[in-house]
């Protein structure tokens, strides 16, 4: 981001809220989350009988929630019709770089809600992602999408291609209890080198086969106990400089949470085809390869309000193979977390985190390479 536009955004600002202050139908908000970590991490690695070790300390930004600002703002416009819009920035604390590449990168949506329902414009989390209003697999484990790179949330175990760019979103009126999600994005991201050889990004026209494309639809139940989503969606990849466009990708995926009066209980599942693994986060980060993947992926946890916080605990599981023509390469991954956070205000956590990860993967008659990992965190978040 240049200094230009944030020295106007920051002269901007005050004047939109007290323009928002003077107008008893318009209102716009200031929000934000910071977030630091004191985390280490201890991986195992076996590969060819030989054992490597590595251990790493470091302060990071957003471990239990990610660390962001933004501005959301609504007009009433009478009649049980509004509009509002949000636009939500992402960022680092711990060295205040800008993340996503993008200014607004965690979203920015204009919508229209009223008797119809509601429609979003913009860029915006997916529907069968854990990110934005749309989302259905933001809660199939206690730790949501956040609490570490290791962690059991769907955002590390399943196929999770978090927001769109250039989308039309629409959320139905509740009916017993149930909405409708409908989801389309002409250019699932606008910032796609699709010729990474040439110098400068070369990206595709919007709603042609040079861009990603994605469609979904998904439906919400929840009677303030249960809460249960089921969606699935298609994804496809935009075609490369060689002219060459990859088949596309599908899933399904559905979960949700029970409530009691402390205790909360948790599950998700996906099946996934012809799934782009960087978009599997956790299995991104131990295998560090580009592959097309068919698999699965199933979650659990429970949440318990004790000694004034909340506990944490979930366990997870994903099974994956090549989807391409080498069918040799197979996967899995296991693992567990703990958690507990206790509120040092109405708006300050105190987080303490544990998360263990056990992978194996496959490649035909080749040894298997197996990585053990135990990720534990301290922090602090504030909400404002």
């Amino acid at each position: 981001m240049s200094s230009k536009i944030f020295i106007l955004i920051s002269a901007l600002l005050p004047m939109l809220l007290a323009s928002a202050n003077a107008q008893d139908k318009s209102h716009i908000t200031l929000f934000g989350v910071v977030d630091d970590g004191l985390v280490h991490t201890y991986q195992k690695k076996n590969l060819d009988g030989k054992k490597t070790v590595q251990n790493k300390t470091e302060l990071r930004s957003g471990v239990y929630r990610g660390a962001r600002w933004g501005v959301r703002g609504i007009e009433d416009l009478g009649g049980g019709y509004s509009v509002g819009f949000v636009l939500d920035a992402g960022f680092k604390d711990d060295n205040g770089q800008q993340t996503m590449g993008r200014l607004f990168g965690r979203e920015s949506s204009l919508n229209v809600k009223g008797p119809f329902g509601e429609l979003y414009f913009g860029r915006i989390g997916a529907i069968t992602s854990g990110a934005g209003p749309m989302a259905i697999a933001a809660w199939y484990s206690p730790f949501g999408t956040s609490c570490g790179q290791f962690a059991v949330t769907s955002y590390n175990y399943m196929f999770n291609f978090q927001r769109v760019d250039n989308s039309v979103s629409y959320r139905s009126p509740a009916l017993q209890n149930t909405r409708l999600l409908l989801q389309y994005s002409r250019d699932v991201d606008g910032l796609e080198d699709i010729d990474p050889n040439k110098a400068g990004i070369q990206h595709g026209e919007e709603g042609k086969s040079s861009t990603g494309q994605y469609y979904a639809i998904g439906f919400q139940y929840n009677n303030k106990k249960v809460d249960f989503n089921l969606g699935t969606d298609h994804l496809t990849y935009s075609k490369n400089a060689a002219g060459i466009k990859p088949k596309g990708a599908y899933t399904v995926t559905f979960g949700g949470s029970v409530k009691y009066s402390k205790l909360k209980i948790y599950s998700g599942a996906q099946v996934f085809w012809h799934a782009n693994s960087k978009w599997i986060t956790t299995y991104n980060l131990l295998w560090n390869q580009q592959a097309y993947l068919n698999g699965y992926a199933v979650l659990g946890g429970i949440e318990y309000v004790i000694g004034g916080g909340q506990a944490m605990a979930a366990v997870g599981y994903s099974k994956t193979r090549s989807a391409t023509l080498d069918q040799e390469r197979r996967g899995h991954m296991t693992g567990a977390s703990l958690g507990y956070a206790y509120p040092l205000s109405k708006r300050t956590n105190l987080y303490f985190l544990f998360n263990a990860n056990y992978a194996r993967q496959s490649y035909g008659s080749s040894p298997a390479v197996k990585t053990t990992t135990f990720e534990e965190a301290i922090g602090l978040t504030h909400f404002f």
